[in-house]
């Protein structure tokens, strides 16, 4: 697909609901296809199980009205890996575990990078409440969802431009 489109889809760590909702609502709103991920290392951090946020992920992908691939990223062992599989990821990716030194910097000399772009759409969300009171709490989760929201559009946005 993004051969075809001479473009880049967004690829997001969405390690619980409401990053999902922001990010597959974005991708909506542009009809745009796009990935979402879970990490092995958000179960090890203590954010999602994928027991738990696989089943979500894949509810939430199946209904939305772009393509969405499910995606398990940096999986550091093999039966993780078959686990994600099994669950009904789409894709998977080893962690790289065991890959140079020299390797990494070939990779990198050739232009190719990876941002953990989760780190941006949380503050986003973060930064979007600050300061606020609010005499709800889903009030709150619904002005971080909107933050979010608009920040993953815009790079969805810059994903999506034709190369």
């Amino acid at each position: 697909m993004a051969k075809a489109k001479k473009c880049a889809i967004g690829s997001f760590n969405t390690p619980n609901f409401e990053s999902l909702k922001a990010v597959i609502s974005a991708a909506e709103d542009l009809n745009q296809p796009v990935i979402i991920m879970h990490a092995q290392v958000h179960e090890e951090m203590g954010l999602c199980d994928i027991d738990e946020i696989a089943p979500i992920m894949l509810f939430m992908a199946d209904r939305a009205s772009v393509p969405v691939c499910v995606h398990l990223d940096h999986g550091t062992d093999l039966a993780y890996i078959k686990k994600g599989l099994d669950l009904g990821f789409t894709s998977v990716m080893h962690g790289g575990s065991g890959v140079s030194h020299a390797d990494y910097k070939k990779v990198i000399e050739l232009g190719i990078r990876k941002i953990n772009y989760y780190t941006y759409m949380a503050k986003a969300g973060g930064e979007a409440v600050s300061g606020k009171k609010y005499k709800q709490f889903h009030d709150t989760v619904n002005d971080a969802i909107a933050a979010m929201r608009n920040n993953v559009k815009a790079t969805i946005d810059i994903f999506s431009k034709k190369a």
